[in-house]
């Protein structure tokens, strides 16, 4: 850290100590929001596994789009089972989209992906890029995925609040993959990616699980215990070994110079896993065995 940014640093602590916590929590949210209203906006475009997308990019996280993307592990895999044309895809969490759109080009023909995000921003964003690409089998709804629909408190920062508020609180329209699915339609492949909420959004999905779906669920681990769920392990067992084989691997999305973005991701059985696994982020896939 250079002598400017240990300043900052410090300036920040001593703040976060002598201020209260109502102040720090306001000027949290003014330097998130102005942080991501300072950034130039741009549109780029590159080839995301295999299909060219125009990509607007609006925040420094929106970086990681400014490059080619080999197609991910993920997708890879779960082609082999039931994410085929005319498949129905739920994708909750889908920050700018570009994952959900390269759900979407999967499905295609006669296919649909059912794609929410919470963070009003960033959903804003999913449509834009959405309608930019032409996707109509694409539809990017501005709401979160929770244990039971309703509504939940979200921060700027990204993620549901844990109730401490301290990115702000954003009331945001949420929906059970249950309920979901009733509105939708039973979906065939569902994916997951919601910063530690992911156990209270399968906790909502118990007839769904039933169906058999396949699944990818990112797990994050460090972040689970804010929502009141003790380990890594309790997302693992919401799927029933009858029903669904398990794989698990560590995110290995690398940037290569002159390349792009190259997914390196290794799925094995999780019983092959090594019980360190359980203490970090990793990827989650269930596969229903009679799918």
């Amino acid at each position: 850290m250079n002598r400017r940014g240990a300043l900052q640093r410090s300036l920040k602590d001593v703040a976060e100590k002598s201020l209260p916590d109502a102040t720090v929590r306001r000027l949290r949210v003014w330097r998130h929001r102005r942080y991501r209203t300072q950034y130039v906006e741009r549109t780029v475009r590159h080839r995301y596994g295999g299909d060219e997308f125009q990509i607007i990019i609006r925040s420094p996280y929106g970086e990681r789009y400014d490059h080619d993307w080999s197609e991910l592990a993920e997708i890879a895999l779960l082609k082999q089972g039931q994410l085929r044309p005319g498949a129905l895809v739920f994708d909750l969490g889908a920050s700018y989209g570009v994952i959900a759109m390269m759900l979407a080009s999967a499905v295609a023909p006669g296919g649909r992906v059912i794609a929410l995000e919470a963070h009003p921003d960033d959903a804003l964003l999913a449509q834009e890029n959405r309608d930019l690409n032409g996707l109509h089998n694409l539809d990017c709804v501005h709401a979160a995925v929770a244990r039971t629909s309703g509504t939940v408190v979200f921060g700027h920062n990204g993620m549901v609040d844990d109730g401490a508020a301290r990115w702000g609180s954003i009331p945001v329209t949420a929906w059970s993959i249950d309920d979901l699915a009733d509105h939708y339609g039973m979906p065939s492949v569902v994916f997951i990616d919601v910063e530690g909420f992911e156990h209270q959004a399968l906790l909502g999905a118990s007839r769904t699980l039933r169906e058999g779906p396949d699944w990818f669920v990112e797990v994050h681990s460090n972040e689970l215990g804010r929502y009141g769920t003790s380990s890594a392990l309790a997302v693992v067992e919401c799927f029933d070994p009858k029903t669904y084989d398990l794989q698990a691997g560590v995110d290995r999305l690398v940037f290569v110079p002159g390349v792009g973005a190259v997914s390196e991701t290794t799925f094995r059985p999780f019983t092959e896993s090594p019980p360190d696994l359980l203490h970090e982020r990793f990827f989650l896939i269930a596969t229903a065995k009679c799918a």
